[in-house]
């Protein structure tokens, strides 16, 4: 009887998951992407790549979403607003962020990996633990962003605005910072080793 009821409950699970793709694919016929119920859709089903592919679009409002440990890899949000959203161990690996609205966003733990995110503004983030290792970063905003014990290593990070930024033990083992902008940034144990500061101020 506990297996049947098990069973029944994972069937039920699976029907709700089903009904709120077929809800998500409603809306986005309808080209409604500020419509704030498909952050709430995307959030009830643990948001992954395949959804958001076909989600989001240029410009596509996510603002304040709950995305926390949504697999994103891949995902395409080219110029989305995740202005405060909630990326906490969020898989975006290889995502593609050119230009997006990520300031005062949390993305604790995330997992950035070879993603882009050139001329992104991440103004006010909370990066702590990232792994941007390898993704490409140039000419990002990082204003007051705190990158405290991120992995950044061989990140691209040329022409970045990181004033007032906290990388403290931040790893930048190989990162590109040529002409990126650190004035009053906090560079307490961060690793530097054969990093490009050419022209950095």
């Amino acid at each position: 009887i506990d297996g049947l009821r098990k069973k029944i409950l994972e069937n039920m699970g699976e029907m709700n998951k089903n009904k709120t793709i077929e809800e998500l694919e409603k809306l986005i016929k309808e080209r409604d992407y500020s419509n704030r119920r498909i952050q709430e859709l995307l959030s009830s089903v643990h948001a992954t790549g395949h959804i958001v592919r076909k989600v989001v679009k240029t410009g596509a409002n996510l603002k304040d979403a709950n995305l926390e440990g949504a697999n994103l890899e891949r995902a395409i949000l080219r110029r989305a607003d995740l202005g405060g959203a909630n990326l906490e161990r969020a898989n975006l690996k290889k995502a593609r962020l050119p230009r997006a609205d990520l300031r005062g966003a949390n993305l604790i733990e995330a997992d950035l990996e070879q993603a882009s995110l050139d001329r992104s503004n991440l103004g006010g983030a909370t990066l702590i633990k990232a792994n941007l290792s390898g993704a490409s970063l140039e000419g990002a905003r990082f204003y007051y962003t705190n990158l405290e014990r991120a992995y950044m290593a061989e990140a691209d990070i040329e022409g970045g605005q990181l004033t007032d930024a906290i990388l403290i033990d931040t790893d930048l083992e190989g990162a590109n910072l040529k002409g990126a902008n650190l004035e009053a940034a906090q560079l307490r144990r961060a690793n530097l080793q054969s990093a490009n500061l050419s022209g950095a101020d």
